[in-house]
């Protein structure tokens, strides 16, 4: 509002807010063509974060709500990401939001860090996120006094994993089936080693501690963490899920909350729509200005299709405009 102020056009917060509303109800067509586009696809990476919605019915204003985030797999063509309010973490939530509109489910691969709610999913192939397993790792080490770090033996497991993010770097650039064959040649003996590392500790680890914890942890969640070298277009971790809704974490903690349910789901359309355009090199408000002009017009199904953001970038035939910031530091 205060940016309106400045250019002399006083306006409402209030009337702010209903504006994006109405907005994010027009966009909701698209959005649920971006759903449906997400879950033909063959892997899905998601995450959960909380919100605070003040007027919900039946619930109190210090309630915990939560915004749930899907999004496509790094080597995916089409990048989308998505943003879908719920109330609450129940695991029902992801089921609903994975089910296509002729009521199957999603069975491609889901990867997700070790939250129990997203086993109600369960004809999706569970792929786990190694960054969780040494994160916890890393905070058993951090826990010790800074001269006694470099004896603790999770130093052992850190190092291993660190072995298989250098390879990931190196298979970077190389084809899906090639990935699958790198991961197969070189990963496959540092998970090896791994595992008789966690099967040979955990015996001799207090459990309630935090390297204890993080063994067992990283044991109950080994099925899901190993699957990834089975297939070159899956991840090793959940990290492209998390930078994604990072973005969401950064706003949130400037705006607040959301002051009703409406808001909240306008938040998640937005959201899916700037997201989106990022995740495909697009400037994110010229991108809007393409399809908020084109919508009104739109009858036949190639109609949306043309305003996808993969398609938007397509069909561009100059770059976008640079954000309005970039400019004025340039003058």
């Amino acid at each position: 509002t205060q940016i309106y102020d400045r250019a002399g056009l006083p306006i409402n917060r209030t009337t702010m807010a209903n504006l994006m509303i109405g907005v994010a109800d027009k966009l909701t067509p698209l959005y649920e063509r971006f759903r449906e586009i997400l879950l033909s696809q063959t892997l899905i990476h998601a995450d959960e974060s909380t919100l605070q919605v003040l007027k919900e019915l039946d619930r109190k204003a210090q309630a915990k709500s939560y915004m749930w985030q899907y999004c496509s797999g790094t080597h995916a063509a089409h990048q989308l990401v998505m943003f879908e309010y719920q109330a609450t973490r129940a695991g029902a939530h992801a089921l609903k939001f994975l089910t296509r509109p002729d009521g199957s489910v999603f069975d491609g691969y889901l990867q997700v860090d070790g939250y129990a709610g997203y086993n109600a999913v369960d004809t999706a192939i569970r792929v786990g996120c190694m960054a969780h397993i040494r994160r916890k790792f890393v905070d058993a080490v951090r826990a010790l006094p800074a001269h006694k770090a470099h004896e603790s033996l999770a130093g052992v497991p850190i190092a291993l994993i660190q072995q298989l993010y250098v390879i990931e770097t190196q298979l970077k650039t190389a084809t899906p089936g090639a990935r699958k064959s790198g991961r197969q040649i070189m990963s496959a003996p540092i998970l090896g080693h791994l595992k008789n590392w966690l099967d040979t500790h955990v015996k001799c680890v207090l459990p309630q501690s935090l390297l204890g914890k993080a063994i067992h942890y990283a044991l109950g969640q080994w099925t899901y963490i190993v699957r990834y070298i089975d297939d070159g277009q899956l991840s090793v971790d959940n990290n492209i899920a998390e930078r994604s809704i990072k973005a969401y974490v950064i706003g949130r903690k400037n705006w607040l909350f959301s002051d009703s349910v409406d808001g909240a789901n306008a938040t998640a359309v937005l959201m899916t729509m700037v997201r989106s355009a990022i995740a495909n090199q697009l400037d994110p408000y010229q991108y809007l200005v393409t399809i908020l002009t084109q919508l009104p017009y739109a009858k036949t199904e190639e109609d949306f299709q043309s305003m996808m953001p993969w398609r938007v970038r397509e069909q561009a035939r100059e770059p976008l405009h640079a954000p309005v910031i970039c400019l004025l530091l340039a003058a």
